[in-house]
């Protein structure tokens, strides 16, 4: 048995593969970036209301479960940001990108434990209303950025 053939012996031995195997690499690349950037920015107008909240008094089942309904797209937004970054940090071992997405979903779950224990405290309806929003689009983009600049840093 010999050892895997890795991108650099294929460079060597078949330069055309090799040019179209990163061509293609890179233009499902930029596919997914435009997805990526589609998605974030989709999250700003979300045609159905998803972050639309109409009462300030609302109890804590009702403010956890704002949140966990809007877990599923916000992880959907996040797997496609996350296979991006596998094509900008070229990365062939996923175990990194699976702690990240726990710990951002841990991260995450922090949302409505401040809104439970701090934000419904407030006497600002207007900050009551505003904070889930807020939180989610803010939380959304930097997650997203954060993922992106792993993939950076592990870029050879």
């Amino acid at each position: 048995m010999g050892r895997r053939a890795t991108h650099h012996d294929l460079k060597k031995q078949r330069p055309l593969r090799y040019i179209i195997w990163n061509n293609s690499l890179f233009v499902i690349g930029l596919s997914n970036i435009y997805l990526c950037l589609t998605l974030i920015l989709a999250a700003y107008n979300i045609p159905l209301n998803i972050l639309k909240i109409t009462k300030t008094n609302r109890k804590w089942w009702e403010r956890i479960l704002w949140w966990e309904i809007r877990r599923i797209p916000y992880n959907i937004i996040m797997y496609f940001v996350g296979l991006l970054s596998f094509y900008i940090g070229y990365i062939t071992i996923p175990l990194i990108y699976i702690m990240i997405a726990l710990g951002l979903n841990v991260i995450y779950t922090f949302g409505w434990i401040i809104e439970l224990l701090f934000v419904s405290k407030l006497k600002n309806e207007n900050r009551k209303i505003k904070y889930p929003q807020h939180t989610f689009i803010s939380y959304l983009t930097l997650s997203a950025l954060f993922v992106l600049g792993v993939a950076i840093l592990l870029w050879h």
